[in-house]
C-alpha cells in the first residue's frame, strides 16, 4: 500500500494524493487524486489466504536456469503519448485506465487528460494557497492575452471544483465573498488595441467577475516627463525603445497592487516558463505578484490548453466566445505603438521552437551541436541558419535573465522540470561572458 499527501503543502509543490494498492505483482486499486477535501479514505478488501497461496505457488514453480527473470515493476515514466503528442509529465501511471475506480467515485476524480490534470492541479494549488494564506481572493490584471485569460479561467474552475467537492458554503466558511473571489482590471494605454479590451471585458462577463478598465496614459506621461526634466532631453522610440516599453508595465504594477490590497487579495502574476527562460517580462511590472501559477509550464502548452477547452474536451471548463476571439490573434505585449504591429514571436522566436530549445538545453542537457541537429529534424522547414540564430539568441537571453528568475513570485512545479531557482534550477546570475 502506498499513500501520499494531497494539496499545496509547501507553496510550490502540489501533492496529488492517490493511494495505491498492489497485490501479487498487480496494481489493484487507486484512490482519488487531486482532491479538494481535507482527506480521502480509500479501502480495499482482500483475503490473506489467497495471497499466501499465490506466494506458495510461486515458490513451487521450477526455478529458472541461468539469468533470473525480470522483477515486475510499476512504470512511473513521465513522458507518454496522448493523441499523437508527448505529454508534459502530469500523468503518473502509464496504465491508469486499467484501474477500476472505487464504487461511488466522483466521475472527475480519475482518468483525466493531460490538460484536465493541469487544470485540477493548478486549481488545487490556488485553493490551498488562498485558504492557507487567509486572504480573500485574487486580483488579476486582465490584458486580453492568453496568459491572463488562463489565470482567470483557472480561478473560475477552482471555485466550481471546490464547491462541488466540499459544499456550496465552502468560501463563506473561509470568510470569502464569492462574488469578489476574482477581481479583474484592464489598464490601457494608447498602445493597446480596442480588441484586447473587448476580449478582457467579454471574458470577465462570461466568468461573472468584477471588471474595471482605466486609462494610464497620463500616469505614464507624468513618469516620462519627470525623467526628461532631469535628463534635459526628450525620450523617443528610436533611441529609448525598451525603457518606454517597460515604464508602461511598471506604472500598471502599483495600481493593480493597490486594488489587490484594498480587496485583501493575492495578486496573480501571469508569466509563463517560456517568458521566464528568456526574460520576456518587466521586473516590478508584469512580473509583480503574490504567486505565479503559470511559471511552471510553457507558452506552447498553455495555448494548446486553451484550444483543448475550445474543443470542449475539458470537463472543468466550457468553451468561451472570448477565448475563440483571443485564439484568432497573435500573442503581443502591446507596449510599442500600434503602427509597429508588435508580436511576441517576432520579438523572440516561434514558441514551439523556443520550447524545444529550452527542453533540449535545460532538461536534456544537450550540447549546442546535438541541439541543432535535433532541431533540424524537428523543424525541417526552417533553414539551418535560422535555427542556429534562434539557438544563439535563446542562450544569450537565458544567460542574462537569471536575475529576473531569482525575483519572480513563487510558482508551482508542474512539469518534468522547472526554472524556479529556489526549488528547481540553480544557475549563476553572472554567466553571460561572451
Amino acid at each position: 500500500m502506498f499513500t501520499n499527501l494531497v494539496g499545496n503543502e509547501s507553496g510550490r509543490i502540489i501533492f496529488e494524493g492517490g493511494a495505491i494498492f498492489a497485490s501479487v505483482g498487480n496494481l489493484v486499486k487507486e484512490g482519488p487524486r487531486l482532491s479538494f477535501s481535507p482527506f480521502q479514505v480509500t479501502s480495499y478488501s482482500f483475503d490473506p489466504m489467497e495471497i499466501r497461496a499465490a506466494k506458495a505457488r510461486s515458490f513451487r514453480d521450477p526455478k529458472p536456469k541461468g539469468k533470473a527473470a525480470e522483477i515486475p515493476k510499476i512504470q512511473l515514466g513521465s513522458i507518454t503519448k496522448t493523441d499523437g503528442k508527448e505529454s508534459l509529465g502530469f500523468s503518473v501511471l502509464d496504465k491508469r485506465k486499467e484501474i477500476e475506480p472505487r464504487e461511488k467515485e466522483k466521475p472527475h476524480s480519475l482518468h483525466l487528460s493531460v490538460y484536465e490534470e493541469f487544470t485540477k492541479a493548478v486549481c488545487l494549488g490556488l485553493f490551498d494557497y488562498l485558504r492557507k494564506s487567509k486572504t480573500k481572493g485574487f486580483t488579476l490584471s486582465l490584458s486580453g492575452g492568453a496568459d491572463s485569460a488562463t489565470c482567470a479561467l483557472l480561478v473560475s474552475a477552482m471555485k466550481e471544483i471546490a464547491k462541488t467537492e466540499n459544499d456550496d458554503r465552502i468560501f463563506s466558511s473561509l470568510g470569502i465573498d464569492e462574488k469578489n473571489l476574482l477581481v479583474t482590471i484592464y489598464q490601457k494605454t494608447e498602445n493597446n488595441s480596442s480588441l484586447t479590451e473587448e476580449i478582457a471585458k467579454a471574458l470577465a462577463e462570461e466568468l461573472h467577475c468584477p471588471f474595471y478598465s482605466i486609462p494610464i496614459d497620463r500616469a505614464v506621461d507624468t513618469s516620462v516627463k519627470l525623467i526628461e526634466s532631469v535628463l534635459g532631453k526628450t525620450l523617443n522610440w528610436k533611441e529609448h525603445d525598451l525603457p518606454l516599453q517597460n515604464i508602461q508595465a511598471r506604472v500598471r504594477s502599483p495600481l493593480v497592487w493597490l486594488l489587490a490590497n484594498i480587496n485583501g487579495h493575492l495578486l496573480l502574476s501571469t508569466g509563463n516558463r517560456s517568458e521566464a527562460a528568456v526574460g520576456y517580462t518587466t521586473m516590478d511590472g508584469d512580473s509583480s505578484g503574490s504567486i505565479a501559477p503559470l511559471a511552471g509550464v510553457s507558452k506552447e502548452f498553455l495555448l494548446d490548453w486553451l484550444d483543448d477547452i475550445q474543443n470542449d474536451n475539458n470537463r472543468f471548463l466550457t468553451p468561451k466566445d472570448s477565448i475563440r476571439i483571443l485564439r484568432s490573434t497573435k500573442p503581443t505585449a502591446e507596449l510599442k505603438p500600434l503602427s509597429e504591429h508588435q508580436e511576441d514571436e517576432k520579438d523572440l522566436m516561434p514558441y514551439p521552437i523556443l520550447q524545444s530549445i529550452e527542453k533540449k538545453l535545460v532538461f536534456l542537457s544537450l550540447s549546442d551541436l546535438d541541439c541543432l541537429e535535433s532541431l533540424k529534424q524537428e523543424f525541417p522547414w526552417e533553414t539551418t541558419d535560422s535555427l542556429l540564430g534562434y539557438l544563439k539568441k535563446f542562450k544569450k537571453l537565458f544567460g542574462i535573465s537569471q536575475w529576473k528568475r531569482e525575483r519572480l513570485p513563487p510558482s508551482f512545479h508542474l512539469d518534468e522540470y522547472g526554472l524556479d531557482p529556489k526549488s528547481s534550477y540553480r544557475y549563476p546570475i553572472l554567466s553571460n561572458e561572451t
